[in-house]
């Protein structure tokens, strides 16, 4: 048993490099995904109560993010910084693909139904979200994001897809 101890610390020593928590990771997601939608929480938010979330979330990044340390392309808070600076677009795009559900499906009774209550459209919002770190060159923390939308949907969408816009699953 010692020998084989001794052989699994090797191993983590070689192979395992620090990478954000899963719980803080999956926390992240969730909030952002929740701020960008208040509505999945039955909430209506001032525009001062979402800047002061923005501020936190985008401080939980940085942190998340910077346990990967010399292996970021750039300064983590530049990295931080550039994602954020990508939410407005990207909320558009999911905009956009919220009433795209609603006009080809015949089951979708509101933008908000869809929003709140379609496994595709969540998935689709976390590998929005995971996309753009990705592309920023982020390792790990994007497959851990759309991992944890697989885990609540079984909808797996790798964050290095590309999916142009009006994506309807």
């Amino acid at each position: 048993m010692e020998s084989f101890a001794k052989k699994l610390e090797q191993v983590n020593r070689d192979y395992c490099f620090d990478v954000p928590p899963l719980e803080a990771t999956r926390d992240f997601t969730r909030d952002l995904v929740n701020l960008l939608f208040p509505i999945r929480q039955n909430r209506l938010l001032s525009a001062q109560a979402i800047f002061e979330r923005l501020t936190l979330l985008k401080q939980q990044c940085i942190q998340l993010i910077g346990v990967f340390g010399n292996r970021l392309p750039a300064p983590t808070t530049e990295l931080a910084e550039s994602f954020f600076l990508k939410l407005p677009e990207i909320y558009d795009i999911l905009l956009e693909e919220a009433e795209g559900y609603m006009k080809n499906d015949p089951a979708a009774d509101s933008v908000e139904e869809v929003i709140m209550c379609y496994p595709g459209f969540f998935a689709v919002t976390v590998y929005r979200l995971a996309h753009a770190l990705h592309e920023l060159g982020v390792p790990v923390m994007p497959r851990m994001m759309t991992e944890y939308a697989h885990s609540r949907t079984g909808i797996d969408i790798h964050p290095a897809a590309r999916i142009g816009r009006k994506f309807f699953i």
